[in-house]
């Protein structure tokens, strides 16, 4: 793949894990990968580093590692309709994010989210989230 790609979707297809060569493209800024049968996120996304949008719904998704968010740039980040059961804490490194999509998810509860800018939209939508315990107070939540 190029180095200056910017702009690379490889929704709808048969990927089971993020492509290798993916994650190394130094200038990309959005990738999607919608619709696979992804079932593992990778450890290390810092060969991302200008990554603004990711979008990873409708995966088969059951965990998200810490070091998948080493990524500086991240604007966006679709994890809908997944089955995700946690969000971990690790999530607080996401310092430039202002748009979290959850929905459709099994979440039991979030962790803190001090961390969530007042600019940030966070949807949660359609998840077993207990909404009166969630204490959410800085972030949009859109049912």
């Amino acid at each position: 793949m190029s180095l200056t790609l910017v702009d690379l979707n490889l929704s709808f297809n048969n990927f089971r894990s993020i492509p290798v060569q993916a994650l190394h493209l130094p200038n990309l800024q959005s990738l999607t990968l919608r619709n696979n049968p992804i079932i593992q996120l990778p450890t290390d996304m810092s060969g991302l580093p200008k990554l603004i949008e990711l979008n990873l719904s409708f995966c088969l998704i059951h965990y998200i590692p810490d070091g998948f968010f080493s990524l500086p740039a991240i604007e966006e980040l679709n994890l809908s309709y997944n089955h995700l059961t946690e969000l971990p804490a690790s999530i607080v490194h996401l310092s430039t994010l202002q748009y979290l999509n959850m929905e459709g998810n099994q979440l039991p509860a979030l962790p803190s989210l001090s961390w969530v800018s007042p600019n940030c939209n966070l949807f949660i939508s359609r998840t077993t989230l207990p909404l009166r315990s969630s204490g959410v107070t800085t972030a949009a939540i859109l049912l």
